[in-house]
């Protein structure tokens, strides 16, 4: 892990996470930033996972999730935003995807951003954004605010 600054990080921070399944074990890695601009992060995060669930469609959450809960233990505060490469929601808006399970982890204390490479079944086209170096669409973005 390496780390510019120690201690206790502003509230603004940005968090984004990825997790590599091998067998039946995980590797859980994050990237912190304080802008959306930086390009160098405040700090790495890696987690090993030895054990994960199964893979089940539509039920992605149950593997993922405890992978970026054991990542989160290594900071001393959440971060504002959280990027996954996920959906929040696998409909748009009422059939909760791993970023409404890990939003609900988190008692809604971040942001969840998903981003994922494609579509899911169910999610409409109106979530797409088109990314500035890429005429071709990001199949869905979906972002969960926090509402006080």
């Amino acid at each position: 892990m390496r780390e510019k600054s120690a201690g206790k990080f502003p509230k603004s921070m940005i968090l984004a996470v990825d997790v590599d399944y091998r067998d039946d074990n995980a590797v859980a890695a994050g990237v912190l930033f304080q802008n959306w601009e930086d390009r160098e992060p405040v700090q790495e995060l890696i987690a090993e996972i030895l054990t994960v669930a199964e893979y089940e469609p539509g039920q992605f959450y149950k593997r993922e999730l405890p992978c970026v809960l054991a990542l989160l233990q290594q900071l001393e505060q959440l971060p504002e935003f959280i990027v996954i490469d996920g959906h929040v929601y696998l409909d748009g808006n009422q059939k909760p995807g791993f970023g409404k399970h890990l939003y609900d982890a988190l008692e809604g204390k971040s942001i969840i951003i998903g981003v994922a490479k494609s579509r899911f079944k169910d999610t409409p086209a109106e979530t797409e954004i088109f990314l500035r170096v890429n005429v071709q669409p990001c199949p869905t973005v979906n972002f969960r605010h926090k509402f006080t």
